[in-house]
């Protein structure tokens, strides 16, 4: 993943990144777009390590409060890292779509 945005990065800053002349810094942009959203999805899977145990709780002792609270605070603290997910691939296809400041 650092090999990935690294690449992202250089192909933004560089003026003829890997001798295109073409300006392809939205394909820099949409390189760190989809380094973010892996980026998302590791956070999610960090998120919810809770949950597992949680669950199996859930379903060997049923229900309470605390195991409730677990199972809840594992789904929504993955929030944040699906709408990021979510908002990288809509910009990502909206980059490979209009190709801003492309000379083709």
């Amino acid at each position: 993943m650092f090999a990935l945005t690294a690449c992202g990065l250089y192909t933004v800053a560089v003026d003829e990144p890997f001798g295109v002349t073409t300006e392809p810094r939205w394909l820099g942009a949409k390189i760190l777009l989809y380094s973010a959203s892996i980026a998302a999805g590791l956070g999610i899977r960090m998120t919810l390590r809770p949950f597992g145990p949680a669950f199996g709780a859930l379903m060997t002792t049923g229900s309470t409060d605390e195991v409730e609270r677990a199972i809840r605070r594992s789904v929504d603290g993955c929030l944040p890292y699906v709408w990021t997910i979510w908002g990288s691939v809509l910009a990502a296809a909206a980059l490979g779509v209009l190709k801003p400041g492309a000379n083709l």
